[in-house]
């Protein structure tokens, strides 16, 4: 095979093996069409309208004597296939801003 062609290939097999296997490879690893980061994470406080008895009943919170306020947590997840998602979470989760999180309906797991 004369130099030029060999040259040539070789610069070739350089250039595809550079561009195309880092943008096929690399380009979804570690990434999930229910994964993300968390962007921001806010606590808020609301009433308890409703209350579960030891029956499994729902009744008015002032009808099972559990009035007051409950804490939760807002969580804002930018999701790595694009799109953002707002999750209200009851109680204190434990999740920080910048952790890597997957959504499974409405349940945050932490990565």
């Amino acid at each position: 095979m004369p130099r030029p062609i060999a040259r040539s290939l070789l610069a070739v097999f350089l250039f595809l093996s550079g561009v195309v296997a880092p943008w096929s490879t690399q380009a979804y690893v570690g990434r999930c069409a229910r994964c993300g980061s968390a962007v921001d994470v806010d606590a808020f406080r609301y009433e308890r309208t409703e209350a579960i008895t030891a029956t499994g009943a729902i009744v008015p919170a002032e009808a099972a004597a559990k009035p007051g306020t409950e804490r939760g947590t807002r969580v804002e997840i930018k999701l790595d296939k694009g799109g953002k998602r707002v999750i209200h979470v009851h109680g204190d989760p434990r999740i920080y801003k910048g952790d890597r999180v997957r959504l499974y309906r409405d349940r945050i797991e932490l990565l």
